[in-house]
């Protein structure tokens, strides 16, 4: 028997429709609901990353090494630090802003004493070999002014402290054989200030000659540090404390690092035309000196403008991102 099709009322309609809305409605407030828990939970999530984060925003190309107490950038030559005070009934904001910011100073006395100076020491290890060095980075620690306060919305003070790896600190910290060292054109004159017979009438510079040092140390394991030295395959060092000028170590640094290759290259401390060595390995017990081939250490100290601009630290280093903490 063929089945007649239903027919449906107007009112009927609208019936129906009626017992349709409070579902239609129920279903907005639930989408609603989860959209607002999905937005908090995605404000948490960049909250918590924000407060458990590295202390600054890290360029690809930038070697910043996290310790347990800080970061040191290696790049730009700074360490920073910071403190916090979670609030308690009988703890002042004053007073806990104060000892969040005795805490940061704490913390980094202790990183400026975990950075590596070179191949066998770390920093701290120094205050044997010169009683001031301890207490002359404390001074300066206890001088710098606060790099960042805030309070975080459960009340706690927290606060950040930034010291430069240069100037003062190098001063501080740099052995005191690393001396001035004058000009190469100053050396070649006579005490008389003549040209030497040996040096007069020699051809200008040439428009082809180097800037600047890169080399690349990705894939050996390098670890950075405040004094590395370039070494041949034989042994002998072809960059380090001996071919620096200490107003230029004081100032730039033995040496920038970097993670990325181009940016290397392309940094204003190697200038236009830099030299490019790759490193054979690293050595030393803390993995800071770098080994090159026995060719590019010949090509390196085989003309006078090549130590013009070693004198001037003039030299990047491209090592691998780090993994992990080197912690301290």
């Amino acid at each position: 028997m063929e089945r007649l099709p239903t027919v449906t009322s107007p009112a009927h309609r609208t019936h129906r429709a009626r017992d349709s809305c409070p579902i239609r409605l129920r279903k907005l407030k639930c989408l609603r609901t989860s959209w607002r828990r999905h937005r908090l939970a995605v404000f948490g999530c960049v909250l918590v990353l924000l407060l458990n984060g590295p202390l600054c925003a890290k360029p690809p190309a930038e070697l910043v090494v996290t310790f347990q107490n800080g970061i040191v950038n290696w790049s730009r030559g700074y360490m920073e630090t910071r403190g916090l005070k979670s609030p308690d009934p009988l703890t002042k904001t004053q007073d806990a802003a104060a000892s969040a910011l005795a805490q940061a100073r704490r913390h980094l006395i202790q990183l400026a004493g975990a950075i590596r100076m070179d191949a066998f020491h770390r920093v701290r290890d120094l205050g044997s070999l010169n009683a001031a060095i301890d207490p002359g980075i404390a001074h300066m620690v206890n001088q710098l002014p606060v790099f960042g306060q805030q309070y975080l919305s459960d009340g706690t003070a927290q606060i950040t402290l930034h010291m430069s790896l240069l100037g003062g600190f190098s001063q501080l910290v740099l052995p005191a054989e690393i001396k001035s060292i004058k000009p190469l054109q100053t050396l070649a004159k006579m005490p008389s200030g003549k040209p030497s017979a040996r040096n007069r009438g020699a051809p200008p510079q040439s428009p082809g000659c180097f800037t600047g040092l890169v080399v690349d140390a990705r894939g050996t394991g390098l670890q950075p540090a405040l004094l590395p030295r370039i070494m041949d395959e034989k042994g002998r060092e072809v960059y380090g404390s001996a071919f620096v000028s200490r107003e230029f170590a004081v100032q730039r640094g033995i040496s920038a690092y970097f993670t990325d290759f181009q940016t290397a290259v392309d940094c204003p401390r190697v200038k236009d035309r830099p030299l490019v060595v790759k490193a054979v390995r690293a050595s030393g017990p803390g993995k800071s000196n770098v080994v090159i081939r026995q060719a590019d250490a010949v090509r390196l100290l085989s003309v006078a403008e090549h130590l013009a601009f070693l004198r001037k630290c003039r030299v990047a280093i491209v090592v691998s991102a780090p993994k992990r903490s080197q912690g301290g």
